[in-house]
């Protein structure tokens, strides 16, 4: 089969991702940190960058 179009949803207007992207953080942080991260305290920081998140988040390297 060939495709002729790609679709990106990049704002969520198609496929909500919003979950998939806050429990893939949360997985990553207990990870990394050994604790678990209340999604709430995740949510702000959805939509910015990677290291201004972890900054906000009180994450440094």
């Amino acid at each position: 089969m060939r495709y002729t179009h790609f679709v990106f949803d990049i704002d969520n207007t198609l496929i909500n991702t919003t979950g998939a992207v806050l429990h893939g953080l949360q997985r990553a942080l207990r990870d990394i940190t050994g604790e678990h991260w209340d999604l709430s305290r995740l949510t702000p920081v959805l939509g910015i960058p990677g290291l201004d998140a972890f900054e906000r988040l009180g994450i440094h390297s």
